[in-house]
């Protein structure tokens, strides 16, 4: 499967091709502050050198919603592919995230796959008080799949996990330790694991910036090349939102960037 560009990033950078048992990782040190709200949108752009390949939007719903009597945040990803790069054709996807209010953790994640003539319409029901989810797929030609896996206490979805990002402490924390966060994803749970290696001042579309650089740790793959291929440029604010992700991968050197930040009341 291939994501939209700024989670495939994130998704690659946890996935290993061998089969390494899952360990659950240590809780982190996350502030108090919700450093998300009702109403925000995210709007991103996606460059494969010097071309516009994308356009990404991430927008958390300005109501709260009830799934599984429990009254949740909404968040939805989607993606509009700009000219013809082929690499990111799988633009038509969309991801959604229903989000515990309380507990901040996974309800329900769903996947809408349009890729060509490839469709998938998949539902992931997070129950915590079993430690399982429920995996259930949606065929047109067949009988839906419904399938359970078991999950750890700090499991996140992949758009869940963004959020856990922006709340964590990153003053608590040295540039030599590394950070992990547990995503579910594609019937396994993996470890997203990165380092804190320095603050600095960088120009935005949205302004000047104070950021934190984080360099994830990404196994060993066909998709990026070369020594630390992956950083990411996380504002050092109250909203700690990913600025800037650059990538250096064999179809070349991917940018994404975020171009505006705004929230409805």
């Amino acid at each position: 499967m291939i994501l939209l560009p700024l989670f495939l990033i994130l998704f690659s950078c946890g996935k290993n091709s061998s089969k390494e048992t899952f360990i659950p990782s240590l809780p982190l040190n996350f502030v108090d502050t919700l450093r998300y709200k009702k109403g925000e949108k995210l709007l991103y752009t996606a460059h494969l050198g010097m071309l516009k390949a994308a356009q990404i939007e991430l927008n958390v719903d300005t109501g709260l919603h009830l799934v599984n009597q429990k009254p949740c945040f909404k968040i939805k990803l989607t993606g509009e592919l700009d000219g013809s790069v082929d690499v990111f054709s799988n633009l038509n996807d969309e991801f959604e995230s229903f989000v515990d209010t309380s507990t901040l953790k996974p309800v329900l994640f769903i996947r809408n796959l349009k890729e060509n003539k490839y469709k998938l319409l998949e539902y992931n029901h997070f129950d915590f008080a079993k430690m399982q989810v429920k995996l259930v797929q949606k065929n047109t030609s067949r009988q839906d799949s419904i399938r359970y896996y078991p999950i750890t206490s700090n499991i996140n979805d992949l758009l869940s996990v963004f959020f856990q990002l922006r709340k964590i402490d990153f003053n608590s924390y040295k540039s030599s330790d590394t950070l992990s966060l547990d995503v579910f994803i594609e019937e396994q749970s993996f470890n997203l694991k990165f380092n804190i290696v320095k603050k600095e001042s960088i120009k935005t579309r949205i302004g000047k910036k104070n950021a934190f650089v984080i360099v994830p740790i990404v196994p060993e793959n066909q998709l990026f090349r070369g020594e630390n291929p992956v950083t990411i440029w996380i504002s050092d604010d109250e909203l700690r939102v990913p600025l800037l992700i650059k990538t250096k991968s064999w179809v070349g050197n991917v940018q994404v960037e975020l171009k505006e930040y705004s929230q409805k009341r």
